[in-house]
């Protein structure tokens, strides 16, 4: 165990720190005066055995706390009264007696400003605060609902009583935070084309795959509105009122744009006007749009070719035609895959096998132009059907259909017919047996046998559609693999940073709230990144929780205040480190923390 002696000694922007460190042996504790300080060439802390005081029972039977008491006493009288001595070669002598702690905040946030700052936010959004009008600091607003959206998430109000968690952040009044929302609204997509294009210049970020994908968010609450409305929601709050949104990200997961959708709105129907944002405002010539099954119908992917885009999507293999499923089934015209060869192979097992083949497939699309029109139109879309085989993949379909095949039996069991109001998932496997073929007396529940033989056959078969025909196989798997990065935003905003509960009621202030998190998730996944780059691939949540350890613990000693630095992780440090971010020492005074957060939040 260590005790901190009483003196500090405070350099300008370099600190000492002397203690007592207490050492065990054959069970007597002796103690020793210990000065710790930087190994430049190292780049750590040492710790440097000034004196060696003995055994501590015998120091204080032979009077040690007086005679400590007694120096330092001494010493502060003869700095005070003898004027010869240069008063900053010598210790700043404090009490420890009189420490009191005032509160304790959080300095890490500077690791997000300075990706702020990287983006020019500051100097952009003061652009948007004279367009709008107000008197505010609208910049410093939104950094702190974003840093606090990432940070530690809570509704504005609760942001209002304890901004002071953030170092550094003054003067607040909650009816700015609630207007600041207002102007993020009203500049959505000027937001959005400012950052994919401070991306194109700055970070040279290449656009030529996009993925899309649709999640909802739902309200404590059951009144509908013109936002927010009942359908289908991904969390099973079926009693709730939600909105959608679709996402656009690249393939480094960076987020690109969104939209917000009414509650009720179907997701294949939001691709078309993502599409339209896409050709309109990006003005992105050559462009893929990587979806997954749910978007999948005929119309979107025609609605895509003519806006001169590509697609790879996830095909519906048991719907396509039998002569289609028998070509994909026939395993004796696969390719198999090298590990070297294809990245997202490289965790499976030695004994695992994936396989490919790529088959020309016409998909035939029948439209009407008007809904009038009594005579429909046929046009063919030419693509590639990669179908891949996985055994990994196939073993994971077949515990799937067991665990859905003991739920079917327990539905049988129990004779539990109010439960087949559908026939999706598990209840596909049960079927029910009439006494005779008019099928009108009662039936009995029975296992599918038929149906369960059926998907057996396509175990570890998996098809994408791409009509970009100059992408070879691979390629395309790849790309769709890269799909999961979307999943993940979407899981990153609802857990990590926890965008919804949603705490406000009108419509403008729920699309700044969206606004405000797009940003954030922008500044959560550019860490990332640039974590990434540096060979250090570590979770949002533990990225989360490193930042939020970095913290000074406010001391009043004798009058004075001091910032005594918090223990962090390993994690936090190396974050520091990739964003070329100097730590602060480990005690600082008034000025010294100031200068410290000048120089770590300039631009």
């Amino acid at each position: 165990m260590d005790v901190y002696f009483y003196i500090f000694n405070f350099v300008p922007l370099k600190i000492c720190i002397v203690y007592l460190k207490k050492v065990k042996s054959k069970g007597k504790i002796y103690l020793k005066l210990v000065e710790t300080k930087w190994d430049k060439q190292n780049k750590k802390r040492v710790q440097k055995t000034i004196l060696n005081l003995g055994r501590l029972d015998t120091l204080i039977d032979n009077g040690l706390p007086f005679i400590v008491k007694k120096l330092a006493e001494t010493i502060s009288e003869e700095l005070k009264e003898n004027k010869n001595y240069p008063k900053k070669d010598y210790p700043n002598l404090k009490d420890i007696n009189t420490i009191t702690h005032k509160n304790t905040v959080n300095y890490g946030h500077i690791t997000y400003r300075k990706i702020w700052n990287d983006y020019d936010f500051g100097h952009y959004f003061e652009l948007l605060q004279k367009r709008s009008r107000t008197k505010f600091n609208f910049s410093d607003y939104v950094y702190l609902m974003v840093i606090n959206q990432l940070l530690r998430p809570s509704s504005k109000l609760n942001l209002w009583e304890n901004y002071h968690y953030f170092f550094g952040i003054e003067n607040i009044q909650l009816q700015n935070l609630y207007r600041s929302l207002d102007i993020l609204a009203d500049n959505k997509e000027d937001i959005e084309d400012y950052i994919f294009n401070r991306n194109k210049n700055l970070f040279n970020q290449q656009i030529d795959v996009v993925f899309y994908d649709v999640t909802t968010f739902y309200f404590e609450s059951q009144h509908s509105d013109s936002l927010r409305d009942f359908g289908f929601d991904k969390d099973n709050k079926i009693n709730n009122v939600h909105i959608v949104m679709g996402l656009l990200i690249d393939k480094t997961g960076k987020p690109i744009g969104y939209e917000l959708f009414k509650g009720n709105t179907y997701e294949g129907h939001t691709l078309l006007k993502s599409i339209e944002k896409l050709k309109q405002r990006f003005r992105i010539q050559t462009i893929v749009i990587v979806a997954d099954k749910g978007l999948n119908s005929k119309m979107n992917l025609k609605e895509i070719r003519d806006a001169g885009y590509h697609y790879i999507v996830s095909g519906r293999l048991k719907n396509m035609k039998n002569a289609v499923k028998k070509s994909v089934l026939d395993l004796s015209d696969y390719k198999t895959v090298e590990k070297k060869d294809l990245s997202i192979i490289s965790n499976y097992d030695e004994d695992d096998v994936f396989k490919y083949r790529v088959i020309d497939y016409d998909n035939i699309v029948t439209y009407k132009e008007n809904p009038e029109d009594k005579i429909n139109k046929k046009i063919v879309l030419k693509e590639k059907l990669i179908c891949t085989y996985s055994s990994k993949r196939a073993e994971k379909d077949r515990k799937d259909r067991e665990r859905m095949i003991e739920k079917a039996r327990e539905i049988i069991k129990n004779n539990d017919k109010s439960k087949l109001k559908h026939t999706k998932g598990h209840k596909k496997y049960v079927d029910k047996q009439y006494a005779d073929k008019s099928k009108e007396a009662d039936y009995q529940l029975v296992l599918n046998e038929e149906k369960i033989k059926e998907d057996e056959k396509y175990d570890g078969f998996y098809v994408i559609q791409s009509s970009k025909e100059d992408l070879s196989a691979t390629e395309v798997i790849e790309n769709y693999h890269y799909l999961y990065k979307i999943e993940e935003s979407f899981r990153i905003m609802k857990s990590t940073m926890q965008v919804r509960p949603i705490n406000h009621w009108t419509e403008k202030r729920i699309e700044g709230h969206f606004v405000m998190s797009f940003i954030a998730f922008l500044l959560e996944r550019e860490l990332e990144l640039k974590l990434l780059q540096n060979k250090k691939n570590r979770a949002p949540e533990k990225i989360k929780e490193a930042i939020n350890g970095l913290q000074f613990s406010i001391l009043n000693i004798e009058g004075q205040e001091y910032y005594l630095r918090n223990n962090y992780k390993k994690l936090a440090s190396e974050i520091m480190a990739v964003l070329k971010l100097k730590q602060p020492e480990n005690m600082l005074n008034k000025t010294q923390v100031d200068t410290y957060m000048k120089q770590s939040t300039k631009t």
